[in-house]
Formats: C-alpha cells, structure tokens, sequence
C-alpha cells in the first residue's frame, strides 16, 4: 500500500486530507452487487468516517481513515473482490449508463463489454501506467449521463440495420468504428498507443493534451490505422440526460427501476446497509450512477411500496422534494484544507430552500470550497465558488455576484432560478 499526498487515490494509495486518509475504490460501469455494498458499509464503518461517497464517474470513496486502521480497511475490502488487480488499482476507469441492460432505448447492453475491457485492462500490465485520470466510456445508445470527457469512447449506432461502434477520443468521434466483437481490443490497442505517444512527445497521456500538441494527434491517428477498423460513420452530438429520480418502468410490466435522491452524493453507513439489504433481498441489479447516486434495477413491481418505505426509513427519497436535485458540492471545510466555505451546509441550506419554493426547474448547481473547483461539474447552469470574502456566483457563465456571503448567496440563486422558471412558464 502507499500513502501519497501526489497522486489520485486508489484502494492501495490513500490520499491524505484535513479529515484523515481518503481512499477511491473503482467499480467500473458503475456495477456492484449488494454484498460489496454492504462490505463498503462495514468498513466505512469500522475504519473511516461512517459516510460512503458517491463519485461523478460512478466510483466510491471512503474519508477520514486513520493510519492504522488502513491495512484492515484494504483487507476487508479485499475479500469483497474489489481489488482484482493491485498493479491497475488506479487504472480501472470506466464508465457506462447507469440503466445499461434497462434503458428501452439503448442499442446495446454495454455491461458485457465493460467487463471484458475491465479484464482485458488488469491482464496487461503496460496499462498500469496509465495516468490515474484516464477514462474509458462506453455508450450503449441509451440516455447518457455521464458529463465528464473520456479519453477513450466506444459509441454505438446502428447504420443499415447493422450496430457499430464509434471510437471517440477525448468525447469527439475521430472517424473510425468496429463491431462489438472487436471494439474492446480496439481500445486497448488505442489505449496503448496513447502510452507510446506520451513517451514519444514526452507530454502526458491524456487525450485533451495529445489532441493539442503539433504532430501527436496526427501520429496517433496513423498508429490507429493499423487496427481492424471499419469505415467511418458520421454520428451526431449527444446530450447529457437528467438524473432520473424516482420509479421508473422496467422493460417487462412486472418490474420496476427505484432511483431515490442521495443528498449531495453522500451516504451514511446505515442508508448504505438499507440499500445493500435492498438490492440483496428483492434480487436487485445494484448501480452506482454518475450523478453522485444509485439505480436499484429490476425491483418487482410488487415490492415498491415495501422498498419506499425502507428507503424511507433511513430518510431516503424516491422523487425530487428534498430540493438536492442537481446541486453538487466538494468537501468543503470539513475535509479540505484549501476550502473557504462550508459548502456542504450552504449545498444543504440551497436545497432546503429551493424545497420550500417547490422550485421544479431543471438545473445544474455546483458549490466549490476554492478556485480549484474540485469535484465541479462540466457545463453547470449555476457556480457558487468560496472566496476569501464570500461566494463568486455565476450563472451560465456569467458573474452574478462577487464577495457574497453565504446566506446571501443563497438567496441570491433560490430568487434568480424562481425568475427563470416563472418567465419559461409564461412563454
């Protein structure tokens, strides 16, 4: 195990924070089964600090872990099989739609593919080199709910009857395709490639970099020539969905998805152990969502009322009237010495006040301790960023307000996204 203040954190390579050691686990595609979920909750609440957190790429972290208890924490977790390769700790980075195998609309059931780039990526031990930050996407064709930028994508899109996949670099297609037979080889292959660029250019790994640097972009185009791709498809832009809150219909009419609202993305111990004993119980197909929640798939319909219930018990939503909807925040004071503000209280008092309002526009908040703006999500409607005098607010891009304090600013945001729902509602 390694302790490092310089690398983004694994299971094997805990970060320090103000709160203690902080640690990610990977569960790529976002797929865990309701035992590991109970096993995450045991040791979040054996060794840190009883909350489990929900990641923007569908990952877990547990904070405030002391020293000693670090090597307990990664056996337990061990047993829970979720260190399959301690050379890739940091390296299985790969997101899919959180509804793969229940979305009606998706082309294809990305979660076997998913498994198989897991395995093909822990079998070589090149790509264990790969920057802690790489990702992998794959998009089944269904909603997408991912926001952030890949490095590396597989699409899929159906051209005459027949089902491609797209090959994106950095979320942008770059003219190539190949059957699902051969798409994951084609990005472990890309994925390589990317490594011998970095060492040839002597610049990082990263799509975004390769892409800007003369010459990279257009060497590692003529490398992917090389692969068994199939001619071009011309594939069009794709938005980012809203995090569906709430019961939504299976594709068989006796089974159900329940999606509750998870505040902020932050579980405690006991909302975890309700949502494992759930998705143990009724036979659930368990998700983590990159929307900071979880996706408890194939309930019977039967047993709604039941789980609402239980969900609720631990003060868990099924709809959107706790006001969280759409606010993210970092760590804030509590866990980061660079934050300004607590603005995990302010992310809290913004959405109990956007409840109150009952305000049901569609939006997008983030809420950053420091100008770093960790954990801030791409392309957000509304920015609250601590400053040393008070809280920046932006909203779509544009400086609303500087040095405001907290109670201000939040009043501020409740009064502006009550404006805009009140002039869409008369237009």
């Amino acid at each position: 195990m390694q302790t490092t203040d310089h690398l983004c954190p694994g299971i094997l390579h805990a970060v320090p924070a103000k709160d203690g050691l902080l640690i990610r686990i990977r569960t790529p595609g976002g797929l865990i089964s309701g035992e590991q979920l109970k096993v995450i909750a045991q040791a979040s609440e054996r060794f840190s600090d009883h909350t489990i957190d929900i990641t923007a790429r569908a990952n877990v972290q547990l904070r405030g872990i002391r020293q000693e208890n670090l090597a307990s924490l990664i056996e337990t977790l061990t047993s829970a099989n979720l260190i399959p390769s301690a050379q890739h700790d940091r390296v299985r980075n790969i997101t899919a739609s959180p509804l793969a195998g229940l979305d009606p609309e998706e082309i294809f059931d990305t979660r076997p593919l998913v498994q198989r780039l897991d395995q093909a990526l822990i079998r070589d031990s090149a790509l264990a080199y790969l920057p802690p930050k790489f990702s992998f996407h794959i998009d089944g064709g269904g909603d997408r709910f991912e926001a952030e930028s890949a490095d590396l994508g597989l699409r899929a899109i159906t051209e005459s009857g027949v089902m491609w996949f797209c090959l994106t670099f950095a979320d942008y297609p770059i003219g190539l395709s190949a059957d699902a037979d051969h798409a994951v080889q084609c990005m472990i292959e890309a994925a390589r490639m990317c490594l011998d660029i970095s060492k040839t250019y002597k610049i990082p790994s990263r799509a975004k970099i390769i892409t800007s640097v003369s010459g990279a972009f257009r060497d590692l185009m003529n490398r992917l020539s090389s692969l068994p791709l199939e001619h071009p498809l011309i594939i069009p832009p794709k938005n980012i969905s809203d995090a569906p809150i709430g019961i939504l219909p299976g594709r068989h009419g006796d089974k159900v998805h329940i999606i509750p609202s998870i505040p902020l993305g932050r579980l405690t111990v006991h909302q975890g152990y309700c949502i494992a004993e759930i998705a143990i119980l009724h036979r659930g197909d368990l998700r983590l969502a990159p929307w900071r929640g979880i996706v408890l798939g194939d309930i019977s319909i039967d047993a709604v009322d039941d789980v609402r219930a239980e969900l609720h018990s631990v003060d868990l939503l099924c709809d959107i009237s706790d006001g969280y909807a759409g606010i993210a925040a970092c760590a804030g004071l509590s866990g980061c010495v660079s934050a300004l503000a607590d603005v995990r209280q302010d992310a809290s008092l913004l959405a109990q006040q956007l409840a109150a309002a009952r305000t049901k526009l569609k939006r997008t908040i983030n809420l950053s301790g420091c100008e770093k703006r960790c954990a801030m999500r791409n392309n957000a409607a509304v920015e609250l960023v601590a400053e040393p005098s008070g809280y920046n607010i932006k909203i779509n891009g544009v400086t609303l307000r500087s040095e405001c304090l907290p109670g201000d600013a939040i009043e501020l945001v409740v009064a502006s996204l009550q404006t805009k729902a009140l002039s869409e509602s008369e237009s």
